[in-house]
């Protein structure tokens, strides 16, 4: 059992490692490294805030987005975030209803937002009202 859930936070590591690189280097070819401060992570526990703040040197606000009120104490919750603590604001969110109510981050007040692995949990009908919401926070 040990073995396995050693295995397991060494995949961890490893995927956000490489999301981490793959985000730098898109970044990058955009010119915007040095450039991007404040970040929205939508549809986990905040799982790539800590890599991706390091990675690109960003400093200001974090809203972390997702479904369920993460409990800062559950293990499972912990070791995808990083932290014993939570990462900055955390906004509830309905995916079967993405923009009702607006989302409690101010206009225009992010430079990164990242959804990993999480699209397709949306109804398709509301994908654009989704990507509208993201365009507004950015």
């Amino acid at each position: 059992m040990l073995k396995k859930t050693w295995r397991q936070l060494k995949q961890l590591r490893e995927q956000k490692d490489e999301i981490a690189r793959e985000t730098v280097s898109i970044m990058s070819r955009l010119g915007k490294i040095g450039q991007l401060h404040d970040y929205v992570s939508i549809g986990d526990n905040g799982k790539m805030v800590l890599p991706l703040r390091e990675a690109l040197g960003m400093r200001g606000q974090v809203w972390v987005v997702h479904d369920v009120r993460p409990e800062s104490s559950e293990i499972p919750v912990v070791l995808e975030r990083g932290s014993v603590e939570p990462l900055g604001h955390f906004v509830l969110v309905d995916y079967q209803d993405v923009t009702t109510p607006r989302w409690a981050i101010p206009d225009e007040s992010a430079d990164l937002v990242t959804m990993n692995q999480g699209l397709h949990h949306l109804p398709q009908t509301d994908i654009m009202k989704f990507l509208g919401e993201v365009r507004r926070i950015l």
